[in-house]
């Protein structure tokens, strides 16, 4: 069963509006209150439930003739979700992880940004991996909470570091920020450092600050 991105069906419209969508799912934003409400009344509570029934032809048209809404936007809500869907990453692709850590993460079959999430769960795991891979466990909290930013959609290893450079370093925290202020400090971490980032766009910390409200927790 997928845990990382197991959204609550209650919490979707949250994410169902324009500055936190591609315009191509835009059709979902008038029926965002209605359309949730009627899956989650249906008996479908989380996003895992939702991709499982709706797979099947049967329990499509049964839902349909229940809620009365076109199964087109049953279907476009399935699409958007995999669209946004988490992508594991192989920690060997990741540049801004160093790649001696890498190197002993993967000798203990933890290749990829997955399974170092699962791993790194809590702090006690963290403190386990460190004395057993003997990396400062300051590292270990960075990699894990990186890994665990770039489950946000479009949020790759380099955005993931400058957010966790810039102060923002854990999703709990992305999900409480103002677009504009987060975006503003963002800019002053890049000038004060003078580094060669640049810095996300309006929409797309928007989009990041707002999906991170329904992300389930995992690395506590």
């Amino acid at each position: 069963m997928n845990i990382f991105d197991n959204f609550l069906i209650s919490d979707l419209p949250i994410v169902l509006r324009e500055d936190s969508l591609l315009k191509r799912y835009y059709d979902l934003i008038p029926l965002s209150n209605k359309l949730c409400k009627a899956i989650y009344d249906y008996g479908i509570k989380d996003t895992n439930s939702f991709f499982e029934k709706i797979e099947s032809v049967s329990e499509l048209k049964k839902i349909v003739n229940k809620t009365n809404i076109a199964s087109e936007y049953f279907l476009l809500l399935r699409n958007m979700l995999f669209f946004y869907r988490f992508r594991t990453v192989k920690l060997k692709k990741i540049n801004s992880f160093n790649k001696k850590y890498i190197n002993k993460l993967e000798s203990i079959n933890i290749k990829d940004t997955g399974s170092l999430i699962i791993e790194c769960k809590t702090q006690e795991n963290r403190e386990k991996l460190s004395n057993r891979l003997e990396i400062p466990v300051e590292k270990i909290n960075k990699l894990a909470n990186i890994a665990d930013i770039m489950r946000l959609p479009g949020v790759k290893d380099i955005r993931a570091t400058l957010y966790f450079d810039s102060g923002f370093d854990t999703l709990e925290k992305i999900s409480k920020q103002d677009p504009l202020e987060m975006k503003n400090k963002i800019n002053e971490y890049i000038k004060d450092k003078n580094i060669s980032k640049s810095p996300p766009f309006p929409k797309e910390i928007t989009t990041q600050i707002t999906w991170a409200k329904i992300y389930p927790r995992i690395i506590n």
